[in-house]
């Protein structure tokens, strides 16, 4: 993330805005007054509700109110700046040029997003467009007032209505990321106004954390695509025929409104409550991630529920001698196929993240999405929260190391510390690995205690605090204060769970009419989408490896002729392939590829050249893979 901070006269941008008729000149004249609001705020304000709808809400709220101290003045080079708090927002006396000179020397032409903090005047924001038209943008303004107040000053519509434009007003710091839900680059500039951040540092120093350990997940994400993602197309392939057996897990949506749940997870403090499970099973739904159904089964209760995400072969080694009939089983289509033909009472699938996943659901059935923060247990959290439970309890949910322990007492993972241990490598010593191995930092548990975690929990625990943010409506508790603090969770004593009424013969019922959902994929149309499918991988085939010999002949060949007519028709190639969906499928595979080729700037025409036959021929090696897949598909 790069930060573009603007100087003493805050830079600030636009193209000029007209002054409504009734402001008035000089400063010290009130934006606030009745004349103001009858021109541009009325104007401004129904273009937001209708583009933000809710927005009113925040707008009436008592602290919405325009400050007493907020003051306005038309500027020498016919814009406008306004003043609060002693301090001005804009230039006094050219905040156009200011803009103008601010985007200009500090957003790159090729930025692929921006982050604003502060509203003011939105001049810069209005420099932006035009420097950068169709590139996505949004503003961080936490001050309801200072943005009521810049609602009365000027003619906001056009902004307003500028599809590439989104707007956090008064939103938690916690909740910002979904700003970035569809986001695909992780490549995010930011630029503030000085006086906006100085007048609310907490919010913005928080702002900032939260976006930057947002970037952190996101890049951690890429790695795993780029370690993974071949590994995926094969288990979605080889899994694609479950597609017509599995319902979908959208159809469970509501399903459990009003009853609690409790998610088992496979932290160290599940041993804890493990005693305890017999009972509790009367009083709430049961759900458990996989790394921890060994833990229940050993205690002789099957889970109602059991959430499996991962594609790798060492996670489907979790359920090695796993007989748990009864579980209705989450999962996906990526998932490591060994793990979907065990016996289950029913099996459910949600939305695959990947391509290749997502041109199969859209060619037969939209299985649903579940939130994923990178691990099983999110993606269990987000489920129980669809199926409409409001009161969450979690068992083994630490995100940290208690005691120095990663996991509960035998667990698969140390089982294998044991298989794996030598004379001189003992189980110790790789202990000490696994707990030394992933940054570990010390941070405080939820009764305020120091705790060991590490960066790879760090990510977790980020990802449930913003959810919390989110969804303030769905109470989540942890059954243990020995895991990490996750800001939004609380501690809830156990013993205290015996004052939950049993509710078991009305889960049994739920359960029962769960297992009747059918699906609603069929066979015919899973062959027609490979059949459509293996189509566009060979036309696509065909056009990269003309492309190809098209780059070599331009390299090999001094003719000008020859080069523009050659470049016509790489422009024509570059075209048909931008134009099929299976681009993305490719691009899924290659997308680390494609990253490194276009960050390739400059360079003799030459090299050039290289880059892009280099690039044509990886996207044909990558095509060529998927074919491979494809054609092994058994339907």
């Amino acid at each position: 993330m790069r930060s573009d901070n603007n100087g003493a006269g805050d830079k600030m941008t636009g193209s000029a805005s007209q002054i409504g008729a009734s402001s008035q000149e000089g400063a010290g004249s009130r934006a606030g007054s009745g004349s103001s609001r009858a021109g541009w705020y009325p104007k401004n304000r129904e273009i937001l509700e209708r583009r933000f709808p809710g927005i009113e809400k925040r707008l009436d709220a008592a602290e919405a109110a325009v400050p007493e101290d907020f003051e306005f003045l038309e500027t020498p080079d016919g814009g406008v700046s306004f003043k609060s708090g002693g301090s001005w927002f804009h230039s006094s006396r050219a905040p156009l040029r200011e803009a103008s000179r601010l985007i200009e020397s500090s957003i790159p032409a090729d930025c692929p997003y921006c982050l604003f903090y502060g509203f003011g005047l939105a001049w810069h924001l209005d420099e932006f467009v035009k420097r950068h038209p169709g590139v996505p943008f949004a503003v961080i303004e936490p001050d309801l007032g200072l943005f009521n107040g810049a609602l009365e000053c000027r003619d906001l519509s056009a902004l307003f209505m500028n599809p590439d434009f989104s707007l956090a007003l008064a939103t938690p710091a916690e909740a910002l990321p979904a700003l970035f839900d569809n986001l695909r680059t992780s490549e995010i500039h930011t630029c503030m106004i000085r006086s906006a951040v100085t007048r609310n540092r907490s919010y913005f120093d928080e702002a900032e954390g939260v976006v930057r350990d947002y970037l952190a997940r996101k890049e951690i994400n890429s790695h795993t695509l780029n370690r993974f993602s071949r590994l995926w197309v094969s288990n979605i392939c080889r899994n694609l025929s479950l597609s017509a057996d599995f319902p979908g897990v959208s159809s469970l949506a509501g399903r459990f409104e009003g009853i609690p749940a409790l998610l088992l997870a496979a932290g160290p403090t599940l041993t804890a409550i493990l005693p305890r499970l017999k009972e509790l099973r009367e009083k709430m739904l049961l759900v458990c991630v996989d790394t921890a159904l060994k833990a229940c089964l050993r205690a002789g209760i099957e889970p109602d529920v059991l959430v499996l995400t991962d594609p790798q072969y060492w996670n489907s080694r979790h359920l090695d001698r796993c007989h748990s009939p009864n579980s209705i089983l989450i999962t996906d289509l990526s998932t490591y196929p060994s793990a979907l033909r065990g016996e289950w009472s029913k099996a459910f699938f949600c939305s695959s993240p990947f391509p290749l996943g997502e041109f199969f659901e859209s060619r037969t059935e939209v299985k649903g999405k579940l939130k994923s923060g990178g691990s099983v247990a999110t993606a269990a959290w987000d489920f129980i929260r669809q199926s409409g439970i409001d009161e969450i309890y979690c068992a083994g949910l630490d995100l940290a190391f208690p005691e120095g322990e990663t996991h509960y007492r035998g667990s698969t993972f140390e089982e294998r510390l044991h298989s794996f241990s030598t004379r001189t490598s003992g189980i110790e010593t790789s202990s000490w690995h696994a707990l030394m191995g992933g940054n570990p930092y010390w941070t405080r548990d939820l009764k305020g205690r120091p705790v060991l975690t590490d960066q790879r929990m760090k990510i977790y625990i980020h990802w449930f605090a913003e959810q919390m943010g989110l969804f303030p409506d769905v109470t989540t508790r942890q059954l243990s204060d020995m895991g990490a603090g996750i800001r939004g969770m609380s501690w809830f004593d156990p013993a205290n769970l015996d004052r939950l009424p049993e509710r078991r013969m009305e889960i049994e019922s739920i359960l029962e009419e769960i297992r009747q959902i059918p699906c609603k994929t069929d066979t015919e149309s899973l062959k027609s989408a490979v059949e459509e499918l293996t189509g566009e991988l060979d036309e696509l085939i065909g056009l990269c490896s003309s492309a190809a010999d098209l780059t070599r002949r331009l390299m090999e060949s001094p003719s000008e002729e020859v080069h523009t007519a050659i470049l016509n028709s790489l422009n024509a190639i570059d075209a048909a392939i931008l134009d099929r969906e299976s681009r993305e499928i490719a691009g899924f595979i290659l997308a680390p590829i494609l990253e490194e080729h276009m960050n390739r700037r400059g360079g003799t025409p030459h090299e050039v050249l290289k880059n892009s036959l280099s690039l044509y021929n990886e996207l044909e090696k990558s095509l060529n893979f998927h074919r491979q897949k494809i054609d092994g598909i058994d339907l």
